[in-house]
């Protein structure tokens, strides 16, 4: 509410004050209106005034609101003449993490890192794959250049000039019809928690419906030679978001299937066993769901006599590429995917805790929708347990999913901080220092670690395709200043499609975005998982 006060009471001081701007250079002595025989120095006075009333008016919300809080908390601060809080410079990475110390910005990082300001990617678009490695010269060369190339040359919509309208205008104009899924549930052994698999199947064409049978409804089928896909949503979503739908649509059409995993406890599924709810940090999902696929697809091709049975792709999304990222580097050799795709989704998200225009902006519009349905809706007496009144009551006045994770999934977790949830949730989680001087730490330093810590344990093909504009998750999430080095990193099977413009889960099409979707991305993807099918099977 304050947000729409604010926003209202900006949109009529700002045409009140150009029409007092018009109204004055008008103005001359003696000079009257027409209509009302007031005269114009004297309406300019009350537009004048009226733009203060509206101006004060709007400052003592903003002080009575957070912004009060954190300018009241600021003056404390100087009082207590303790620099170093009052700034954050000179804090090291040991004094945010370590665990001895409980001070407010050990608790909440977010109110001691430096805000980078205006934040220009410093990184160039483009694909970097290792060309050392054999394999992914192999697979890049059967990668249609045309799959992964976004520019206005190449059809991308010429008018959605930044990476928020190339956001917001597709989640606004797609509408994907539903899709049908057949509902499955695996088990995670670890705690006992039932997972639910949505699988889409491939609808039969006609030279398969068998004589007698009904032609009004399609009959379901699965293609042994077809990619599968195992699909990630993002935040708060399920197999009913839009992109997701669009995906599915599409690979369904070339006769693949695709399961989409239920996070634990979205849409209508509920955590049946325990209080383990979903947090980002959490792989073992991910892992139990593969598995299982996998020993479906080699039962199936010893079934059939194949010498080689089917790809296995992961696809993720925003918080389903974060998850998916984290999986595919932690599991290493062990990873159960053939080949791995992240859309959207960061690998150190550590780098979102000075991307305050993120958290202003786009976050709240997040937040509402996860703490309402979930985090209340479903789950209320999960965190009244866990958490203490007041823990709780922080949670409810959060307006970002940052601030969100400090005040609830760090508590519920038993994380230390957010940093150390923010490092586990990350692909690049373990990389010390971080670059991009987050913690004040020396650039260099960062820059010429010889580690990669497990983003180098990568053991199949794993593309990461982001969008340098994207003004949800922040172009420094791919974690280095240095992308060709990333992409060399281990045995070279991480792929960075950096492209300048597209947005966060975006990249609108042709002059009519409506007409296409999610297209660009989505085909990327798909291209990516059969180049590397191509080149496996060389």
């Amino acid at each position: 509410f304050g947000r729409n006060f604010g926003f209202s009471l900006f949109v009529l001081s700002t045409i009140l004050a150009v029409r007092a701007c018009v109204s004055y250079e008008n103005a001359s002595p003696g000079n009257h209106c027409a209509d009302s025989g007031i005269s114009i120095g004297k309406k300019v006075a009350f537009f004048r005034g009226a733009v203060f009333v509206l101006i004060f008016t709007a400052t003592m919300v903003f002080l009575r609101s957070e912004g009060g809080h954190f300018i009241g908390e600021t003056i404390n601060k100087i009082k207590s003449n303790d620099p170093l809080k009052i700034s954050g410079v000179g804090a090291t990475i040991d004094e945010i993490i370590s665990p001895v110390n409980v001070n407010d910005s050990f608790y909440n990082p977010l109110t001691s890192i430096v805000d980078p300001g205006i934040d220009i990617p410093t990184i160039e678009e483009g694909l970097y794959f290792s060309s050392s490695s054999d394999l992914a010269s192999s697979i890049v060369s059967h990668w249609p250049e045309s799959s992964r190339t976004y520019t206005v040359g190449s059809g991308a919509t010429p008018y959605l000039v930044n990476g928020d309208q190339r956001t917001g205008v597709p989640f606004l104009i797609h509408k994907i019809e539903e899709q049908e899924y057949v509902r499955a549930w695996v088990t995670n052994p670890y705690d006992g928690e039932v997972l639910a698999l949505d699988i889409a199947f491939p609808y039969s064409r006609p030279e398969d419906v068998e004589v007698g049978e009904s032609k009004e409804k399609p009959k379901y089928v699965h293609d042994s030679d077809k990619p599968v896909y195992l699909i990630l949503h993002g935040l708060n979503g399920g197999s009913h978001e839009e992109y997701v739908k669009d995906f599915v649509k599409r690979r369904r059409s070339e006769g693949s299937t695709a399961v989409v995993l239920i996070a634990r406890g979205m849409m209508d599924t509920y955590i049946t066993n325990g209080w383990n709810v979903f947090h980002g940090a959490r792989t073992g999902d991910v892992d139990i769901a593969a598995r299982a696929l996998k020993r479906g697809l080699d039962s199936l091709a010893k079934a059939k006599q194949k010498p080689q049975r089917q790809i296995l792709g992961g696809v993720g999304y925003s918080m389903g590429a974060i998850i998916l990222s984290n999986y595919v580097a932690r599991s290493g050799k062990n990873c159960a995917l053939d080949a791995a795709v992240a859309v959207s989704g960061g690998l150190d998200m550590r780098q979102q805790l000075n991307f305050r225009r993120s958290m202003r902006l786009w976050q709240p519009m997040l937040t509402f929708g996860l703490r309402e349905d979930i985090l209340i809706g479903k789950y209320a007496r999960h965190y009244k347990h866990r958490l203490t009144s007041g823990q709780f009551l922080k949670m409810l006045r959060v307006t970002s999913i940052s601030h969100l994770d400090v005040e609830a999934i760090v508590n519920y977790n038993s994380f230390e901080n957010l940093v150390h949830y923010y490092s586990e949730m990350s692909a690049m989680g373990d990389r010390y220092p971080p670059e991009f001087n987050l913690f004040d730490d020396d650039e260099s330093s960062a820059q010429n670690a010889t580690s990669w810590g497990r983003i180098a344990n990568v053991s199949i093909p794993f593309a990461v395709i982001q969008a340098l504009d994207d003004p949800l998750v922040g172009w420094r999430t791919v974690g280095t200043n240095d992308p060709q080095a990333l992409a060399d990193s281990g045995s070279g099977n991480v792929f960075l499609l950096l492209t300048k413009a597209g947005g966060h889960v975006g990249w609108p099409l042709g002059a009519n975005p409506k007409k296409y979707g999610w297209k660009w991305m989505n085909d990327a993807a798909q291209s990516f998982i059969f180049a590397v099918d191509k080149a496996t099977r060389e």
